[in-house]
């Protein structure tokens, strides 16, 4: 049987905690050991909403998809998207709220954080103890980043940030959420919130697909293209010479209307 505090994501219901906690389970003795976990680090029922998808047996659910659907139920401020595999350390309730605390007071504009992500060419920034039982701290805590690892992700349920819909399977929805964010204006940071994460990340042939979808994706919306609108082309590109002369245009005729 499920954790009683748990919650099945197709028997919604309505609720005034702070967190919402969001998992595909595959193992219930995992998920059992990182219910109990959260719990007593602080995220109590009165506290935090536990949600989770079951792909026991079969997969219900890839994680896109999924987890959309978990967003999509959730009242909370934070959601949280979690691995099943993860157990709290010393890091708990009490300090999540202080890292999202000090994220507010540093950008206002934050939309997602977790303990793991990629902030440049071949650099990184984490802090989190791993499968062999090994603690990996990078960079200084918090940094922006450009992608997010999966294991844990907070998202701040009011920037009203999902994951594609165009999208499937099960890696690197941790760099379409930060991408998405960018898209509606928000930022992403890693943050000094140490978990330890069982899991062994694999790059199989799955995650090279999603990569190959991913890239497909967004090099498709990034290109060079001009969209029609209801009085003007507008231009979408990536190339700073052609948005210069664009914009160079743009600001003559400026000139003329206020002439």
């Amino acid at each position: 049987m499920f954790p009683d505090v748990c919650e099945n994501a197709a028997d919604p219901q309505i609720n005034t905690r702070l967190f919402t906690i969001c998992t595909l389970v595959t193992r219930l003795e995992q998920y059992t050991s990182f219910v109990e976990s959260f719990i007593a680090g602080g995220f109590t029922p009165e506290t935090s909403r536990y949600l989770y998808i079951s792909n026991i047996g079969s997969n219900t659910y890839e994680a896109y998809a999924g987890l959309n659907l978990m967003i999509a139920q959730a009242t909370t401020p934070y959601i949280i998207l979690c691995h099943q595999d993860v157990t709290l350390l010393k890091h708990g309730y009490t300090e999540l709220l202080a890292q999202l605390a000090e994220l507010d007071h540093l950008d206002p504009d934050w939309a997602a954080a977790g303990n793991a992500g990629g902030t440049g060419k071949a650099k990184y920034a984490a802090h989190f103890t791993n499968f062999e039982s090994k603690v990996t701290k990078l960079g200084t805590l918090p940094a922006k980043v450009e992608s997010l690892d999966e294991n844990f992700i907070v998202l701040k349920r009011s920037a009203n940030i999902g994951l594609s819909h165009d999208l499937s399977g099960f890696h690197l929805y941790g760099t379409d959420i930060v991408i998405q964010a960018i898209m509606r204006g928000y930022t992403s940071y890693a943050i000094d919130f140490h978990l330890h994460h069982h899991g062994e990340g694999k790059m199989d042939t799955t995650f090279y697909r999603c990569q190959a979808a991913l890239e497909i994706k967004y090099n498709k919306l990034f290109q060079t293209r001009y969209l029609q609108g209801t009085c003007r082309r507008i231009l979408l590109t990536s190339s700073k010479f052609k948005l210069a002369v664009q914009q160079f245009k743009t600001h003559r005729k400026l000139k003329r209307i206020k002439s």
